[in-house]
């Protein structure tokens, strides 16, 4: 990681050259924040070089891969990263920040997990999954890295019948 805070390798495409090669018009970014679960003022501070959180950085990028047909991450695209300093207290972490700390491959995790590569997708782009799909990724999650990853140390936004079982 590099002292801006970006993932970069030298030969990373900035997200604004994908968006200009890959996206039909500048309003689809609008319809990316949508996706994204994001407001449109992230996808705009990305598109312009400007530092986002990691969670919304991998959110953007999980629905822009879906839109394009390929798999865009963090450590394919140079994206600028806001870093938290580190005496910020506890902040718990979305799945999209576990992926930037862990660089887990998505199709094996969700292989591992036993649930479909798209719950991985919903649970990046921050979109709610069932209680038992998020436990089941936590799970393999967890088993991958060694930490203890739970619906009480990660946010997941969980269907509205399941949100009450989450403590």
């Amino acid at each position: 990681m590099n002292v801006r805070g970006r993932l970069q390798r030298p030969t990373q495409p900035t997200f604004s050259d994908l968006c200009q090669r890959l996206l039909p018009s500048p309003s689809a970014l609008q319809d990316l924040a949508v996706a994204a679960g994001v407001s449109k003022s992230i996808v705009d501070a990305m598109f312009g070089g400007s530092p986002v959180a990691p969670s919304d950085a991998v959110a953007v990028l999980a629905a822009f891969s879906q839109r394009v047909g390929q798999i865009w991450t963090l450590f394919t695209v140079d994206v600028p990263l806001i870093m938290l300093p580190e005496n910020a207290g506890p902040i718990l972490p979305y799945l999209g920040d576990l992926y930037v700390l862990h660089r887990f491959p998505v199709p094996l995790l969700a292989m591992q997990a036993g649930v479909p590569i798209e719950i991985i997708a919903r649970m990046l782009m921050k979109e709610p999954v069932s209680s038992r799909d998020a436990r089941s990724v936590l799970a393999a999650l967890s088993l991958r890295t060694g930490e203890t990853y739970t619906l009480q140390t990660v946010v997941v936004n969980l269907l509205e019948e399941d949100a009450e079982e989450k403590g």
